[in-house]
């Protein structure tokens, strides 16, 4: 009996994660080769599957885009201003 191959499926949700970190379009929901609860869970700014998926990405790494930055650059690594710098100001 032969063994169902998996490789397939983690090839698949490697490729639609990291397109979501460079772009920050969701991939097609209809797709039948992904689980929309999935996608829907990890597709949102606060969730620690997506900052661990952003870290080990490595995507910075080869990054040769002079002036832009990845989707997800904007959420983790950009610098921010320290609160308060505005008095009555949200940011």
């Amino acid at each position: 009996m032969a063994r169902p191959r998996r490789g397939k499926r983690r090839r698949q949700r490697r490729d639609w994660l990291s397109d979501y970190l460079v772009t920050g379009i969701e991939p097609d929901h209809d797709d039948p080769e992904l689980n929309p609860f999935e996608v829907s869970g990890v597709c949102r700014p606060d969730s620690p599957e997506l900052q661990a998926a952003w870290e080990r990405s490595g995507i910075m790494r080869g990054w040769n885009k002079p002036g832009c930055r990845p989707y997800a650059w904007w959420l983790y690594d950009a610098p921010r201003l320290p609160e308060g710098t505005f008095p009555g100001r949200v940011l």
